[in-house]
């Protein structure tokens, strides 16, 4: 199983990495999320997690990844407003945590999207 991380700071990517390979999981990392969702069918991943500032970027990139895959995505970002949440949803995201967010449960919201990702077939 991999995982796509698209973190553009380099720190937030190494300690993430390290946490999703923590999880049992394979990483793969990239700073830009319009470049994966070009690059998806030549990359395709069972997740992906998305660790960016919250915007009309990042609003705008989930809904042009949702066009190529439904593949589950997590997004990390700053605590949002209720409106944001909302938006980042309905967007694309499945599941919308906020900083700073404990190892641990991060690494167990990972393990359960992956347990949903193996019952497909």
């Amino acid at each position: 199983m991999q995982a796509l991380l698209v973190a553009p700071n380099p720190d937030e990517q190494d300690i993430m990495s390290f946490i999703i390979k923590h999880a049992g999981i394979s990483v793969a990392n990239g700073r830009d999320l319009s470049h994966i969702t070009q690059k998806w069918l030549e990359r395709p991943a069972d997740l992906i997690v998305i660790a960016v500032n919250q915007g009309r970027t990042l609003h705008d990139g989930l809904i042009e990844l949702r066009s190529v895959t439904q593949v589950p995505c997590l997004v990390v970002i700053e605590p949002p407003t209720e409106e944001g949440l909302c938006q980042l949803l309905h967007a694309g995201a499945d599941l919308v945590l906020s900083r700073p967010v404990a190892p641990r449960v991060l690494s167990e919201y990972i393990r359960a999207l992956m347990r949903r990702v193996q019952t497909v077939p």
